[in-house]
């Protein structure tokens, strides 16, 4: 198992490097649309038997980034920054019971994906419950990398 405050070094790491190199995300559907992006590259990964190899590891980190990401660029009475950000993305994934398999935490992250996408379609619950949404997306991903990493 990888340490938390590791994980979230990296994550943090990738967040500014996805800030430099793309544009804030516009819409939500662009959101909605990079993370899945970034599950689905994990999705094949896992059904490869691949999903605690290094690939796998990296996309969990870009799902957990882009799940920060969403709230930076798309919550307008968001005022935590990056760092305070990947805090309390640290409390939240602390909080979950361990991934079990590649197939558990892939499970986890379609189940945390689509009741995200359930408050951007309904405008359910407005921002904030959103922005918890894709705290819990990112959440899921980086226990699959606390998890995963080392598993055998």
């Amino acid at each position: 198992m990888t340490a938390l405050r590791d994980v979230l070094a990296v994550v943090g790491e990738e967040v500014q490097r996805a800030q430099a190199r793309h544009a804030a995300m516009q819409s939500d559907a662009e959101g909605y649309s990079v993370l899945i992006e970034e599950v689905a590259e994990l999705a094949e990964l896992v059904r490869g038997d691949a999903g605690t190899d290094p690939p796998a590891i990296g996309e969990a980190i870009q799902v957990a980034a882009m799940g920060l990401r969403y709230v930076i660029d798309r919550v307008p009475e968001h005022t935590l920054n990056t760092r305070e950000l990947v805090i309390e993305l640290g409390y939240a994934a602390g909080a979950l019971p361990p991934v079990l398999s590649p197939h558990d935490g892939y499970g986890r992250l379609v189940k945390a994906v689509s009741t995200f996408f359930g408050f951007i379609r309904d405008d359910a619950g407005g921002f904030g419950a959103a922005a918890e949404a894709a705290i819990g997306v990112a959440a899921v991903a980086v226990r699959y990398v606390m998890d995963m990493e080392n598993a055998p």
